[in-house]
């Protein structure tokens, strides 16, 4: 069966990490660590797998920083493999988040990183495409990865404003926000680094032009072989194409893959989503996209994303981000940047 996957070098990086932070040998064998462990860090490990991992590891210390501690110490451009080298090589910060955006699947296929322009700030996000949310020690820690790999491969500082992270916070923030060197907050649908706009142009040290030709044409490859170009995306897909229609339902989708809606309900619950996540994160992506581009009225974006009437899109929209579909397009307009530079703590 098809199902999401990270890539072992980030497993075996995450087992290591639970050991370290005290989970009990014995709740680790019965996650799995060992056929885990197996795994050479080029092979794929099931999404669910590591997520469990992260469960586990928010039991002990999400309240206490250990996603951090993982980030800080145990996490470097290897971790990620090819994916790692080639954010690595590129010239500048822009280049590398337009790589993650397409290649960041590599790392993690249920995983929406990428990066958007709003106001004067770049904010660059991640979050679960589908299924239930990262533990707050997940999130934490690749918050902390961006911070730190980013920081480690341009050439000068990164102006960083804020941390938005899931969840929200039951203990003491100021070691979160001493480790960003930035504000941080709480309540957020999905991890969101917000630096200043002029952070974009940031050189990096190891720019290496002929060294990331290869390592596109190489993920180019691993991006079609992954796993995940199966059942899940092919119904993304067919969500997609339809919603100016209204959402279809279930039932015309499984004819479409020429299955039973009962077989698409047991596979998709086998990996660990189902049909209502998919039409829900079709909605969000596509909405996000249409609002963004200001020629297009909300009327027009609510019948694009299959919603019966505006109201019923505003009040998604405002589960999704936050703010209604007129003040996100406020704040995802271009204003100059502002001339600011931060010391980065940590």
């Amino acid at each position: 069966m098809t199902e999401a996957t990270v890539i072992g070098s980030w497993a075996h990086t995450v087992i290591s990490h639970a050991e370290h932070i005290g989970v009990q040998r014995a709740e680790l064998e019965l996650l799995g660590a060992e056929g885990i462990r197996a795994v050479q860090a080029t092979e794929r490990v099931p999404y669910r797998s590591v997520l469990a991992l992260w469960q586990a590891i928010d039991r002990i210390g999400g309240r206490d920083g250990a996603g951090l501690c993982l980030a800080d110490s145990a996490v470097g451009t290897e971790s990620y493999d090819i994916l790692g080298y080639l954010l690595r090589s590129a010239a500048d910060l822009q280049s590398c988040l337009e790589a993650l955006s397409q290649y960041g699947c590599l790392a993690n296929e249920n995983s929406l990183a990428g990066y958007r322009i709003e106001e004067d700030r770049l904010v660059i996000f991640d979050g679960p495409r589908w299924g239930e949310s990262w533990p707050a020690a997940y999130a934490q820690a690749v918050a902390g990865v961006y911070a730190r790999l980013l920081l480690s491969w341009a050439s000068e500082p990164l102006d960083l404003l804020k941390v938005e992270l899931p969840g929200l916070f039951q203990g003491d923030k100021r070691p979160l926000e001493t480790f960003f060197g930035a504000p941080v907050e709480g309540g957020a649908p999905c991890i969101a680094l917000h630096f200043s706009l002029d952070s974009l142009k940031t050189p990096f040290r190891q720019a290496e032009p002929g060294l990331r030709r290869h390592l596109e044409n190489r993920a180019n490859e691993l991006k079609e072989a992954l796993p995940g170009t199966g059942l899940v995306p092919r119904i993304s897909r067919l969500i997609s194409t339809e919603l100016e229609e209204g959402v279809p339902s279930m039932t015309t989708v499984a004819k479409r893959l020429r299955m039973s809606s009962r077989t698409l309900q047991r596979r998709l619950g086998e990996t660990g989503t189902s049909y209502k996540d998919l039409v829900e994160a079709a909605r969000r992506e596509r909405a996000l996209t249409l609002v963004r581009q200001t020629s297009t009225s909300f009327a027009e974006c609510s019948d694009q994303c299959g919603f019966a009437n505006p109201p019923a899109f505003t009040r998604a929209f405002r589960r999704w981000t936050g703010l209604s579909p007129a003040a996100y397009r406020q704040r995802s307009r271009f204003s100059a940047p502002r001339d600011r530079k931060l010391a980065w703590a940590g």
